[in-house]
């Protein structure tokens, strides 16, 4: 379990903290870890891609800040729009249930050109 107190959420002071871990503690090699917890501050991989630790561990956001912090920050006044459909998303039993909801999530942000990609 590793927890720490930042001034400032960032990729770079999360690489420093984990990497600071992964020194002070030889008995714990990152290559070991299979799983990191978090929210919408690790940006879909970032985190594991510059601790190069992708083919090794599995990150698991945290649904609760994401649907009540992250998410209606990011999609700001069009959350009120998209936020259902963002919890069938993230609680979908099947590929298929994802993937419509998906689309409908697509659908629902057609008109917004900044969330589109």
């Amino acid at each position: 379990v590793l927890e720490g107190i930042l001034a400032t959420e960032s990729i770079d002071a999360y690489c420093f903290i984990l990497s600071s871990l992964f020194e002070m503690t030889p008995g714990r090699r990152k290559e070991d870890v299979q799983v990191l917890f978090g929210d919408g501050i690790f940006k879909g991989g970032a985190l594991l891609e510059k601790l190069n630790m992708v083919n090794s561990c599995h990150f698991i956001r945290d649904i609760y800040h994401m649907q009540m912090e992250d998410w209606p920050k990011f999609f700001k006044n069009t959350w009120h729009i998209i936020s259902e459909y963002m919890k069938q998303y993230v609680h979908s039993k099947t590929v298929s249930d994802c993937m419509r909801t998906a689309d409908l999530i697509r659908k629902s942000l057609c008109h917004k050109e900044e969330y589109l990609g």
